[in-house]
């Protein structure tokens, strides 16, 4: 051990050989600095060393199972808030240290290993790990095994299992974060830096408290919206960027990439799930065979010969053209939801391919008579509405919700006294939709929306109908809505128009603040002008 540590120019051992103190063989005196000199001194780690006969073999994830004293280690915990734990593996023939494992027994990992024995329970098992030799990793494990070791003395320690069947926080804990130890000028991915890592939380009353420990990392990688593209192909989404065991990684879309050290690359995909990701994977992969480029930002990130396989490129073209006519539909009405073509019923899957025949390619419907000028097609418990058009011919045209070539108008009031109202003042076809259509409608486009209030503005005559709407759409948003953010958003602009048109009403102006509370947190002058009111 004394070896292995003199490679780490910020440790110094204070280990003693044959050492008989009853509880630990030493310390390791951690500095700042090479200079090891007292004013450079950061703390003092207590250290116990083991040895085993014999050679040490780790399981498959590299963790060997070591018998510790239960009463030792409730004095690892209540006397030194934790220790550093050595385990060599002593060679039978020449009684030589051979292999060295190690654990951090703090606070969080004892209360751990102690949850699991009986009351009169002796012994119980404590997961140990191959010591590093490089001085660099060394180093990292010993100076983050202090800083975690001053957490936890203030903390509250937990025994939460990440690794059984419970899958979320506790009730009480309202944050969560996660401490790495990283050398300058490392990535925040680097594995290194997260292994042994600890997660802490804060409880309602801001007391820290230690919630897990994180081990055996494969992979850490965080995400950012990108442009990605390969040959013909690019598109905007969430990319993760990280560290893998074997080399870089890279994810995003169902495809996931390990750009090895040898310059070799290791391409998984799986097409599957809602109806744009299994488009989106089938055509980046489809480029990617074929170039074997990837860029991100318009910058090449890789290039890479690609062998071919036909049978492969043919599955890809299948699955691009089966997903590519119901991608375009969803785009061209603006429908938010992203539905997964193999929950959807055989019904479903043919009025999405008749949305695309009447709505993109604009063929005519000469089907039965429709009687309503506005229409619409159920599918997964969502609706995507349409107008209608007869023709001259008999036959009846589609357009969107959003078209500008029908509008509707409020009748009066008063049917009897139609000039309460002007002979005709248009509003935006949506307008038209009721709670329960607002609740279900999935093809609200908020740019389209908005610009339709340019060309049907609010009027006097179509003031307080357009405000029930407004009231309509939020009770809508309320009550639990196919597409909330859409329908909220577009409330907005409804709110603001209304408020905008007539800036003295308290009751436009109420709803607007009403509006857009329920997205954000008011600013200084919006609370303003709710105190005010």
């Amino acid at each position: 051990m004394c070896d292995l540590i003199q490679q780490c120019d910020t440790i110094d051992d204070k280990l003693k050989e044959g050492d008989k103190n009853i509880l630990i063989d030493g310390f390791l005196d951690l500095y700042s600095s090479p200079e090891q000199r007292v004013e450079n001194l950061r703390a003092e780690i207590p250290v116990q060393v083991k040895g085993t006969m014999g050679k040490l073999k780790p399981n498959k994830h590299g963790v060997v199972k070591f018998m510790a004293r239960a009463k030792a280690l409730k004095r690892y915990r209540d006397v030194y808030y934790g220790v550093l734990l050595f385990v060599v593996g002593v060679n039978k023939n020449s009684r030589l240290g051979e292999d060295v494992f190690f654990a951090q027994l703090l606070p969080y990992n004892i209360n751990c290993a102690l949850s699991k024995t009986c009351p009169n329970q002796e012994k119980t098992s404590v997961p140990i790990k191959p010591f590093p030799t490089n001085p660099k990793e060394m180093t990292r494990i010993i100076t983050a095994l202090n800083a975690n070791r001053k957490k936890q003395m203030k903390a509250k320690v937990v025994a939460y299992d990440f690794d059984g069947d419970t899958k979320t926080l506790p009730e009480d804990i309202n944050s969560i974060s996660v401490s790495t130890q990283l050398y300058k000028g490392e990535r925040v991915t680097t594995i290194a830096g997260l292994e042994n890592a600890y997660v802490y939380g804060k409880d309602m009353e801001g007391q820290l408290v230690v919630l897990g420990k994180i081990e055996d990392v494969a992979m850490f990688a965080r995400g950012a919206e990108v442009n990605v593209a390969s040959g013909d192909f690019e598109l905007t989404t969430l990319l993760m960027l990280g560290d893998h065991r074997e080399g870089t990684y890279i994810e995003f879309e169902g495809v996931s990439m390990i750009l090895r050290d040898d310059h070799r690359v290791t391409l998984s995909f799986g097409i599957k799930g809602p109806i744009r990701r299994r488009y989106n994977t089938a055509r980046f992969v489809h480029e990617f065979m074929r170039t074997g480029e990837l860029r991100v930002e318009g910058k090449t990130l890789l290039r890479t010969k690609i062998e071919s396989d036909p049978d492969l490129e043919m599955r890809l073209d299948e699955d691009v053209c089966a997903c590519g006519e119901f991608v375009e539909t969803l785009g061209a009405l603006s429908i938010a939801v992203d539905w997964d073509s193999a929950d959807m019923t055989t019904k479903e899957l043919n009025d999405l391919a008749l949305m695309h025949r009447l709505l993109v390619e604009g063929k005519p419907w000469a089907g039965q008579d429709i009687e309503s000028p506005i229409v619409h097609f159920d599918i997964q418990g969502c609706r995507v509405y349409a107008l209608v058009r007869k023709c001259g011919d008999g036959s009846y045209a589609f357009t969107g919700l959003d078209s500008d070539q029908l509008c509707f108008s409020f009748s009066s009031p008063d049917e009897k006294e139609p000039e309460v109202r002007g002979p005709f003042e248009p509003v935006p076809a949506a307008m038209v939709l009721g709670k329960d259509d607002l609740q279900k409608a999935v093809n609200l486009d908020l740019g389209k929306f908005d610009a339709q209030f340019d060309r049907f503005p609010v009027t006097v005559g179509n003031q307080t109908p357009l405000n029930q709407k407004l009231l309509d759409m939020l009770t809508a948003y309320d009550e639990g809505a196919r597409q909330p953010q859409g329908l909220l958003a577009c409330a907005a602009v409804l709110a603001r128009r209304l408020h905008e048109f007539d800036q003295k009403s308290q009751t436009y102006l109420l709803n607007l603040l009403q509006t857009i509370g329920r997205k954000r947190e008011f600013n200084e002058e919006e609370k303003s002008a709710l105190g005010k009111r």
